[in-house]
């Protein structure tokens, strides 16, 4: 495989799996990377450059450049500065793009960004956390590709969401989860070979049995590097991720059946109701 893609829903496990997969020594990971929200590459690339001091924090303080700012620490986070970032941009405006907007042009321009660092680390394979359940489009625009699939208790996500403020009803949230599901089914039904599904409980539980599945899907080997992707090389380690904290330890299973204490009875029900078809196709009771 040239590239391997991390999928799953918001607060799955998905910055979880991308550091693991990050720590092989032949695999190069971005974490989120697709831009949002930039004007036009000539306003991107003319602000970044004017920009004073550190452009990322510079940037993202204000209102007006958030989205610029929020896109370098992304692109540090993979270890590609914001030089680095103005020149890629200035490629893919020399080839007639004019601006970032659908999925092809920000998983081009992420991609972009994850092969310098793949090149600097010399890895074999690239690629990024792709939340979003249009996989086969992320097919399309990226050939060759292995798709690794995190799926978790639709009432635990829930449960996560919340505590981290996320501000999405019940409603939402099954909906939204139930679409990357058989989103994620369906593709791999049809690439059993480079698509895996699998599920948060079992990777903290049973790592060996996952991980099998997981590098299988890649087509790589796996070593100590990737049992001990807490004290990796992956570039998270030492970032201001929300989730570097979680992944600078040793897997956990303390954050299963959180919904349990978390969650109303009556809204466990309802996402189990809304979720049905999905969590039996998944082995969730």
């Amino acid at each position: 495989m040239r590239h391997a893609f991390v999928g799953g829903y918001s607060r799955s496990g998905t910055t979880l799996l991308t550091t693991i997969l990050d720590s092989h020594p032949d695999i190069a990971m971005g974490y989120e990377l697709m831009p949002t929200g930039l004007p036009s590459l000539d306003t991107t690339i003319a602000t970044i450059e004017a920009a004073e001091g550190n452009p990322a924090d510079t940037l993202r303080q204000d209102p007006g450049t958030r989205p610029i700012g929020v896109f370098l620490v992304y692109c540090k986070r993979a270890r590609v500065e914001p030089d680095e970032v103005v020149e890629i941009l200035k490629g893919f405006r020399a080839e007639g793009l004019r601006s970032i907007g659908g999925l092809k042009d920000r998983s081009r321009v992420a991609m972009a960004v994850v092969e310098r660092k793949r090149a600097r680390e010399g890895a074999a394979v690239s690629g990024f956390k792709a939340n979003t359940p249009r996989v086969s489009a992320m097919d399309r625009y990226n050939p060759e590709s292995a798709f690794v699939f995190i799926a978790r208790d639709p009432r635990d996500v829930l449960a996560s969401q919340m505590a981290r403020s996320f501000d999405r009803p019940p409603k939402t949230v099954a909906s939204h989860w139930s679409r990357y599901v058989s989103s994620f089914r369906r593709f791999m039904g049809h690439h059993p070979d480079r698509a895996v599904i699998v599920r948060y409980e079992d990777l903290v539980t049973e790592r060996e049995r996952s991980l099998d599945l997981v590098f299988g899907a890649v087509g790589l080997p796996y070593g100590d590097e990737v049992i001990h992707f807490y004290e990796s090389n992956a570039s998270i380690h030492g970032t201001h991720h929300n989730n570097a904290k979680s992944v600078s330890k040793d897997l956990f299973t303390t954050s299963i059946g959180r919904w349990v204490e978390d969650l109303e009875p009556a809204v466990a029900s309802e996402m189990s109701r809304r979720c049905s078809k999905g969590m039996a196709a998944l082995g969730y009771e």
